[in-house]
């Protein structure tokens, strides 16, 4: 999956290269969130690759749907069936192929809703402490932004963690405390516990809080209102890369503070939710409508899909990872705002003692076999004849590798995937689209050269 990532404004959602045709109208380039797996650059080889398997322009299941770049294209011209085993890749597809327009007054509801008011009152003592920390930043006295973002969740403090600052630890606790005695401990309160401080700044993650109450209140069933939430928080959220594999690291090892990260930690957090919340909206509002009225979003595993899918497609496009990184470590934020629940948090064993995962991983995050160099291969096999049995083509985006370049190297080499295709399909046809080098994250072990690689789409036919 090519590593697309971008650190621009809510307004460049659209890509800009492709905001508009002809006649106005925006064309088949929306990136609903950051995402390490975009495919907007190979969307017209995409498009091309699925009109030559199935000129009859049918209904195309998009098989690991993702942030939706893909269903969102294909739907402009086809039926769309997308499914992903996440549930935030499930609402944010919903919104790009339903052809609803969103709320224009989520905004409004969520700066007059109680519940803002609640988290505010209640987090008051942490708000305080932010606020402060940011003015000694902007004049030279960075600690005390550090102390937030490395030990700023409520969580890890509810769970044995240890602040290095008093000042810090005793907000937490206050800000706790007021938290149960308003009855909001608990889901109510997910992104200012678990994630205020770290991921975002405080105001920014009880703003959340509030948006995902006026969306499951007041848009009930409305995955729209929901997919501007997951959008806004993939906009604001303070890291590199705007993913949540873990928050920012700004102090090297000798103590001293990266300084191009302390400017990263004050833009973001100056960042506003509410208005970025209205930025994000109208970027849904200028989607054009779909194709098909009858379009379909759902969470399944692949296989479940496929033995679903009976009938229902003439084609199905499959972007399944393909390196040892599980998507869901890069977006378990997002998707615990889908799912709107305070999940259990996984443990690290790193270090010294049992401590909460620096990333504050769901304990249940999805594990995909795709990502494990033993279960890889049967994943491949299951996946192609699971399409074979529906007799249907398939379209299968991966990426060659040299592995005489040190890079992330692919947990199944190209010509044994092929192998694999061509005991299960008659044809199997390789389209080397472009050699990309994928974009980097936040981590030496990410940050590996790329080179020699080339995205490939592989068209199989019975």
């Amino acid at each position: 999956m090519e590593l697309l990532i971008s650190d621009s404004s809510a307004s460049e959602l659209i890509d800009d290269t492709a905001r508009t045709g002809a006649s106005g109208t925006t064309n088949d380039h929306f990136r609903p969130i950051h995402y390490i797996g975009s495919k907007l650059r190979m969307l017209p080889s995409i498009l091309d690759a699925l009109d030559r398997v199935d000129p009859s322009g049918g209904p195309v299941c998009d098989l690991f749907a993702g942030s939706g770049t893909v269903s969102f294209a294909a739907a402009r011209r086809r039926k769309v069936i997308a499914v992903d085993i996440q549930a935030y890749s499930r609402v944010l597809c919903s919104a790009v192929i339903g052809g609803s327009p969103p709320p224009s007054e989520l905004r409004h509801d969520v700066e007059t809703s109680r519940r803002l008011i609640e988290l505010n009152e209640a987090a008051r003592p942490l708000l305080a402490i932010e606020r402060a920390a940011l003015v000694e930043a902007a004049k030279g006295r960075p600690d005390s932004l550090c102390e937030v973002v490395e030990h700023g969740s409520i969580l890890e403090m509810q769970m044995g963690g240890t602040p290095h600052t008093n000042a810090l630890n005793r907000a937490k606790l206050l800000t706790l405390r007021n938290l149960k005695d308003s009855g909001i401990d608990g889901v109510e309160s997910v992104c200012l516990r678990h994630y205020g401080g770290t991921f975002f700044s405080y105001q920014q993650a009880l703003t959340l809080d509030a948006a995902v109450k006026t969306c499951r209140v007041g848009y009930a069933g409305n995955d729209i209102a929901l997919a501007v939430v997951l959008g806004t928080a993939s906009q604001i959220v303070n890291t590199v890369g705007k993913q949540f594999a873990q928050p920012l690291q700004p102090r090297s090892k000798d103590g001293s503070v990266k300084l191009h990260l302390l400017r990263k930690m004050m833009s973001d957090r100056s960042k506003g939710t509410l208005e970025t919340l209205d930025e994000v909206e109208r970027q849904y509002a200028k989607l054009p409508s779909p194709a098909s009225p009858d379009n379909l979003a759902y969470k399944a595993d692949y296989l479940d899909a496929l033995r679903d899918l009976g009938g229902a497609v003439s084609v199905v496009y499959a972007d399944p990872p393909y390196t040892r990184d599980h998507y869901s470590r890069f977006y378990h934020v997002l998707e615990t705002i889908a799912l709107g629940d305070d999940p259990e948090v996984s443990m690290s064993n790193l270090g010294m003692g049992s401590r909460v995962s620096r990333g504050m991983y769901r304990a249940d995050r999805h594990q995909s076999d795709f990502c494990i160099k033993s279960k890889a291969p049967s994943a491949f096999r299951a996946l192609f004849e699971g399409v074979k049995t529906l007799k249907v083509p398939l379209v299968l985006s991966y990426s060659s590798f040299d592995d005489t370049v040190e890079g992330r190297p692919r947990v199944l080499a190209l010509n044994d995937l092929l192998g694999i295709a061509r005991t299960v399909f008659t044809r199997v046809d390789v389209n080397i689209v472009s050699a990309l080098t994928h974009s980097k994250l936040n981590s030496d072990k990410l940050n590996k050269d790329a080179g020699g690689t080339s995205e490939v789409l592989i068209s199989c036919q019975l």
